[in-house]
């Protein structure tokens, strides 16, 4: 019986780690290929200088966006806060921050918007070290707790 729980507990903190593993690398993909996103919006309006819509249509040619699928569907104000709120892969911090972004494209002159290209994309990558971090640290303290309880359950069995 105690080899049978103890078998339980290994196998469970080895599940929720490779869990916690996974959601970390999707976070950090999402977070990537939001940054790159803003890169290639600050290439397209530094050389193109292109309206909203036509920026959304340049930037649905390159399909490589795998989390951020809204932009295939071209620029649609209304539509863009909600797809946002949709990635699960994204905290609710990154949400914020491209919702941000989003609510000020269009709105200024070029250099207005090549900055907030850059302070956004600056903020995103300040975000994804932090969440890195966290993340992190919470999968450890989740792995702890577990087998902290399956000791404490085997040395009850004991």
């Amino acid at each position: 019986m105690k080899n049978l729980i103890i078998s339980a507990i290994i196998f469970l903190t080895i599940y929720l780690a490779i869990n916690c593993m996974n959601k970390i690398k999707l976070h950090n993909k999402a977070l990537n290929e939001s940054v790159l996103m803003l890169e290639q919006i600050e290439i397209l309006l530094s050389y193109n200088n292109l309206n909203t819509e036509e920026l959304f249509y340049e930037l649905s040619l390159n399909n490589n966006y795998n989390f951020l699928t809204f932009i295939n569907d071209g620029f649609k104000a209304s539509a863009i806060e909600q797809s946002i709120n949709k990635i699960k892969e994204l905290n609710k911090i990154d949400k914020e921050i491209l919702i941000n972004y989003f609510s000020l494209l269009g709105k200024s002159d070029l250099n207005g918007q090549l900055r907030n290209c850059k302070i956004f994309k600056e903020r995103l990558k300040d975000n994804l070290k932090k969440s890195m971090n966290n993340e992190v640290r919470e999968c450890k303290s989740t792995g702890i707790i577990i087998l902290g309880i399956g000791f404490l359950l085997v040395i009850y069995l004991i």
